[in-house]
């Protein structure tokens, strides 16, 4: 286009900018913003609003949030796309109050919140637990004339099931019809988990007909629900009659559907059966996950085989499947119980690298990472840094809380304080800045991690869990020189 003689304009850089910002390239969208500016092509709200956007899909609101400043200091006007935008970001990190201070920031502006809006916050609150304010929310849309759509209705199934109220749900889902509105697959699944929850399998299956007799076809997620609320009414019978249903079908159970079967032959203590299911899970190409060996490590450790446990433990990790700390708490429990007692604390010090950590840092592994860096920062206060174990599992959380760029910072703290990160951890980091797309980053921590289980003696291991990254598309450039 410039070869011939065309300069671009604002609306030809808008779509560029928001290509680039949509594909998980928002660095790039970035720069051609510093382009424009250098070209004297003033960018516009369109333009911002891509990229606050592509930083929130990212994951760095709070970099959205200084774009949002950039707006108003070159006069600007941030509109509703604009606070939607934020907001969204802020309700999926979990940040509801940022959410809040956001809607009050755009309703100050004169800015007037539409469905979207208030359907973000009546979701975040619903996930929060708080019904109240999701139902003044409502209450706000109602006063002002904003129909409610089968998102916001689904929100309110969802929030009222989960607190196991669902006569309000049955009451919002009946108000649904009323207004025209056919439920969703996604709505009918939420009223289904309320039901299943409660043991109240009759009335969870005629949510499943009245799915079906409006012309909507059950989806994994139906069965799946199904399924495990027989396995925790204790009915096999009928959770394994439902997974042949599926197979008919031609609906092929995951590893979820799975691991519910085999987590109820293994509390049935039919480990055979678990294990000749876990088998057949296999070949069919469904790949187990942590929770699948976790049950499976459960059930060996309760039936006094701690050796098949722990053989367990090491063909997860060679498969590049991480155990988490309930994998390790099931393991030492099954050492204790088989009164190999020195074996147990010798594991929880591998796994703590020799370090006592406070029981109230595992709370990341549970993702609530905000009261596990309040540990991690009492303990730098007491003796002026952390332990080694917990700058390591801490890294984790942040990793598997979607937050590389703190868990990366962390990282490099380790190393300048002389601190080396464990293998694991190293490897979450990696598929981390994998997902985020920082190539740079994943080769120095690929290096880090064959030094680092070279002189552990776990080369072996590590190598296996890489050629699974590998065939994920996760390794570094370059890794075949190493």
């Amino acid at each position: 286009m410039v070869q011939v003689g065309c300069s671009p304009n604002c609306v030809t850089y808008n779509t560029l900018v928001d290509a680039c910002c949509k594909s998980g390239r928002t660095d790039e969208g970035l720069r051609l913003v510093q382009e424009m500016l250098e070209n004297q092509v003033m960018p516009n709200v369109v333009t911002y609003n891509a990229v606050i956007n592509g930083l929130c899909r990212e994951k760095m609101v709070t970099e959205a949030d200084k774009v949002v400043e950039e707006i108003v200091r070159l006069g600007l006007a941030p509109d509703e796309v604009t606070y939607n935008t934020i907001m969204n970001g802020y309700c999926k990190e979990g940040d509801v109050h940022r959410a809040l201070v956001a809607h009050v920031e755009m309703t100050r502006r004169g800015l007037k919140p539409n469905v979207v809006t208030y359907t973000l916050l009546i979701d975040a609150m619903c996930k929060a637990g708080n019904l109240k304010k999701a139902m003044e929310f409502v209450e706000q849309m109602r006063e002002r004339g904003i129909g409610l759509n089968e998102v916001t209705y689904t929100a309110l199934v969802d929030g009222f099931c989960k607190k196991r109220f669902l006569d309000d749900a049955v009451v919002v889902l009946n108000e649904i019809k009323r207004s025209g509105i056919m439920p969703s697959v996604v709505c009918y699944n939420a009223l289904l988990h309320g039901y299943c929850e409660l043991g109240r399998m009759l009335e969870a299956e005629g949510i499943v007909r009245e799915m079906e007799g409006n012309g909507l076809k059950p989806d994994m997620v139906t069965f799946g629900t199904l399924l495990n609320g027989y396995r925790k009414n204790g009915d096999l019978e009928m959770a394994f009659k439902l997974n042949q249903e599926m197979l008919d079908k031609g609906i092929l159970p995951d590893a979820i559907a799975y691991s519910s079967l085999i987590r109820g032959l293994c509390e049935a203590r039919r480990l055979d059966d678990a294990f000749g299911l876990f088998k057949q899970m296999m070949s069919v190409s469904v790949l187990p996950d942590e929770f699948t060996y976790t049950t499976l490590i459960d059930g060996c450790c309760k039936e006094g085989d701690v050796k098949k446990a722990f053989a367990l433990h090491d063909e997860m990790i060679q498969k590049g499947i991480l155990p988490d700390v309930v994998t390790y708490s099931v393991l030492i429990n099954g050492l204790n119980k088989t009164s190999r007692t020195k074996e147990a604390r010798r594991l929880l010090f591998k796994l703590y690298y020799e370090e006592l950590v406070p029981d109230n840092i595992i709370f990341c592994m549970k993702r609530m990472i905000t009261e596990a860096e309040k540990v991690f920062d009492s303990m730098t206060e007491k003796s002026g840094k952390p332990v080694e174990a917990a700058y390591n599992v801490i890294i984790r959380g942040h990793c598997r809380g979607g937050n590389v760029h703190k868990a990366l910072a962390l990282y490099k703290d380790m190393l300048k304080i002389g601190f080396v990160p464990n293998a694991i951890s190293t490897i979450s980091l990696i598929k981390g800045l994998s997902d985020a797309g920082m190539q740079t980053d994943i080769n120095e921590a690929f290096k880090i991690l064959i030094e680092v289980n070279h002189m552990e003696g776990n080369i072996e291991a590590v190598l296996d869990v890489l050629t699974e990254m590998a065939n994920d598309g996760l390794l570094p450039n370059g890794a075949g020189n190493i």
